[in-house]
């Protein structure tokens, strides 16, 4: 009788920091080895750690490796690799100090844990990558209006993260926003420029934090600068050609548009309103319209429940006529819903289960009345090799949003002259 020995197997893994910045002294991480059905693996484990740097001036040979360390383990163990030979090189191609060439690239440890019980060796890589600095900081400018209305507020959006892309965790106000507008005096025949009153802010739990800036109405131009632990960025915008130059009006979405609910808009306006009308356009048809009686203020809100001819987007347009002229805003609002977005249902089955190639299958398909079905067959075979074209319900939905970011089309979300057009 042969007796055939299985010796135990365990499994190691590396634990590194989500990201290194280039000026960092050392890195630390851990090591965890365990068999496995649960019992820690003691042994000795081999700690090496390299950067993919072409010409890295601790390679002769070519295989040398930045640091070699040996430790003991016993389920655990941690390690520190210093960052000496970084710190104190100069790149011999560009005459730049090692640290400064860095960002980028990737450090990659490898371990090599060897149990004494069987003298068994097992490997694991993890990579971590350089970065300039810890923190990322910028002008969201895919979300923050490409213009500004003098005497209204801009409202804008910063993209402040860790430089692995993670959320700033702190409740400090140390994120300062500053603002400069250039006006025209008109006593001294020349363009001046005035500081506004600073803004400090926490950074935001969801990495995007949400500012306003209040330009006075004699603003020509908008200089924005927003800096967080010497990191800084700054954006830059005039005031639109086809503003009016009186009466601007300005609208926010104040909460969710909910079908069923009653979603709120705020209309700010730079001079006293007096009557307001507002419509709802989706698909080019109007679903709803109304008129608010504002008594010279210069701020209202205009509240309507969102129904199901709104969705998926509709665009609420707000304009006003006076005997000395006229004005008008627009944005796009998403109609939400927990059920299915198409009103209409659609279902369909196959009259069998199973078929062999060649034969004949029936698809049924059931609709409601005044309904388009548009049907797409696909080998699985192809959906194995790849995804990311899927036709799903919600490429569908996307495929319908029009541009609704400030920054985008200004001139149709915006432009009095082009709103009337809708």
């Amino acid at each position: 009788m042969t007796l055939e020995i299985i010796l135990p197997k365990f499994d190691v893994k590396v634990n590194l920091p989500s990201y290194v910045v280039t000026t960092d002294k050392d890195m630390q991480g851990s090591i965890t080895a365990k068999y496995t059905y649960g019992k820690s693996v003691i042994g000795t484990v081999v700690v090496r750690a390299d950067v993919n740097y072409i010409g890295a001036p601790w390679k002769y040979v070519g295989d040398e490796v930045m640091v070699e360390t040996k430790l003991d383990i016993n389920g655990d163990a941690k390690f520190t690799i210093p960052f000496d030979q970084l710190l104190n090189e100069v790149d011999p191609n560009t005459y730049m100090p090692l640290v400064e060439t860095l960002a980028g690239y990737m450090l990659t440890v490898t371990v090599s844990v060897t149990e004494s019980l069987n003298n068994i060796t097992r490997n694991a890589t993890e990579q971590v990558k350089f970065y300039k600095e810890p923190f990322k900081v910028s002008f969201d400018r895919e979300t923050s209006p490409t213009f500004f209305k003098p005497g209204l507020p801009y409202i804008g959006h910063i993209s402040l993260t860790q430089a692995d892309s993670r959320p700033v965790i702190s409740n400090v106000t140390d994120v300062l926003v500053k603002s400069y507008v250039k006006f025209y005096d008109s006593q001294h025949g020349k363009y001046r420029a005035q500081r506004l009153p600073d803004d400090h802010y926490a950074p935001p739990p969801t990495g995007v934090l949400e500012f306003t800036v209040n330009p006075p109405e004699n603003a020509y131009s908008l200089h924005l600068q927003v800096e967080y632990k010497r990191l800084k960025d700054t954006y830059d915008m005039n005031k639109p050609s086809w503003l009016i130059e009186r009466g601007n009006i300005q609208l926010y979405q104040s909460n969710s548009s909910m079908i069923g609910e009653r979603v709120n808009f705020k209309l700010l306006s730079a001079d006293p309103m007096d009557k307001i009308f507002f419509t709802v356009i989706n698909n080019n048809r109007l679903v709803q319209s109304g008129i608010l009686n504002c008594s010279g203020s210069r701020s209202e809100h205009i509240i309507f429940e969102v129904t199901d001819e709104m969705k998926p987007y509709s665009k609420l347009i707000v304009y006003y006529f006076i005997t000395s002229g006229w004005n008008a805003d627009s944005i796009y609002f998403v109609a939400t819903t927990s059920a299915d977005v198409f009103r209409n249902k659609v279902a369909m089955s196959f009259d069998r289960n199973t078929a062999e190639p060649a034969e004949n299958v029936t698809l049924q398909i059931s609709t409601d009345p005044r309904s388009m079905v548009n049907i797409l067959a696909v080998d699985q075979s192809v959906m194995l090799m790849a995804t990311g074209n899927d036709v799903t319900q919600k490429n569908v939905i996307t495929s319908l949003r029009p541009n609704d970011h400030l920054s985008s089309n200004a001139n149709e979300m915006h432009d009095p002259q082009q709103i009337m057009k809708t």
